[in-house]
């Protein structure tokens, strides 16, 4: 039995001579990065990859075959694989982000998926860059550059797959031409504009929301609140399919001597509860004149077209299309309205009235 055993275990020419041709082409990409990484000046410890040497006398190395890996190694279904695997940092954002990453990456997909991440060249990176760049769209073109690093570096770190660790070193050499800084800031007046022309589109909940944003100094989401699944721990009575809404202005934050009390979230997502007396916000106050009445609960914000809170998507589509009717630049945005952490604006004078309850 045991010199069955012992026949039954011993290695073949065979297979040593495909475990050698495995061990072979390991080395020879080995070598290819080695030789990229000097090129590019990219140090090994950049690469975050461990680098280490054999011992003598260690016992032998035994060689394993990898399992088979379902990424077929093109830059589509290395985006599947990022969206799909347990272990992708994907699972972790924000639902408002991964929204924002699923509309990118499907864009990504639809037009360079077929690409083989092994024939991802500098030069071929490059002409990628330039076709969503064109027309001066900077913006777009790093936000397809930020994506190809973050998607390389899921490739390296989580598939270990030997294309994306060369791509991720590539793409982190790589530089790309820097947009122009906007120069044109939020002003009173475009608010003023833009609240007028959504008026007169018959969006007043448009209005409303840019005058709380603009004299309040909040975020969009601090404003509106955003759509969420409804497995979001975050609690609310508002829910419209599977999802449930949050985090916005509602009417009941708002008491009779117009002191207007919620909670934000910071940076390092601590919640801070505000205190911001409105009856010194004069677009807020003339808005608020414009109502019917002003209700005592529910969202301040309210879609005329669907009667419930807007989706990110919606409001910035709508604000955009006012926006532009009322002569406001495009390189305007409603983020423009927002200065420092959200509720501190850029000169002390404009400060908003607000104060941070312990």
């Amino acid at each position: 039995m045991l010199g069955t055993m012992e026949k039954e275990s011993a290695p073949t020419f065979a297979s040593l001579e495909e475990e050698e041709a495995a061990l072979r082409a390991r080395l020879d990409k080995i070598a290819q990065f080695k030789t990229l990484a000097r090129e590019l000046g990219v140090s090994l410890e950049a690469t975050g990859l461990a680098v280490g040497r054999p011992v003598l006398g260690s016992p032998p190395l035994t060689i394993t075959a990898p399992a088979a890996s379902s990424f077929d190694g093109t830059l589509g279904d290395l985006i599947r694989c990022y969206r799909s695997n347990e272990q992708s940092p994907f699972h972790k954002l924000k639902y408002a982000v991964q929204n924002n990453y699923v509309g990118m990456l499907n864009k990504i997909a639809a037009d360079f998926g077929a690409h083989r991440i092994a024939d991802l060249s500098s030069d071929r990176v490059m002409q990628l860059y330039n076709q969503w760049a064109e027309g001066g769209k900077i913006s777009m073109g790093h936000a397809l550059a930020a994506k190809l690093r973050l998607l390389a570096g899921f490739g390296t770190t989580v598939l270990h797959d030997d294309d994306c660790t060369l791509f991720y070193a590539r793409m982190r050499a790589m530089r790309f031409p820097v947009a122009e800084k906007r120069l044109v800031a939020m002003t009173a007046e475009h608010a003023e504009a833009l609240r007028a022309k959504a008026h007169e589109l018959g969006w007043g909940s448009i209005a409303l929301a840019q005058a709380i944003q603009f004299e309040l100094r909040l975020r969009q989401a601090q404003v509106i609140g955003e759509w969420v699944p409804m497995s979001d721990p975050a609690p609310s009575a508002i829910t419209w399919g599977n999802e449930k809404w949050i985090r916005g202005l509602k009417w009941s934050d708002l008491d009779d001597k117009l002191i207007l009390r919620f909670p934000v979230i910071d940076k390092r997502k601590r919640r801070k509860d505000m205190e911001i007396d409105l009856s010194s916000k004069m677009m807020v106050l003339e808005e608020m004149d414009k109502l019917p009445s002003i209700p005592s609960t529910g969202p301040m914000i309210i879609c005329e077209a669907t009667g419930r809170p807007y989706s990110n998507n919606e409001f910035r589509r709508k604000w955009r299309i006012a926006a532009t009717k009322a002569g406001i630049p495009d390189n305007v945005r409603n983020a423009d309205s927002v200065r420092a952490e959200g509720v501190q604006a850029t000169k002390e004078e404009d400060q908003p009235t607000f104060s941070v309850v312990k």
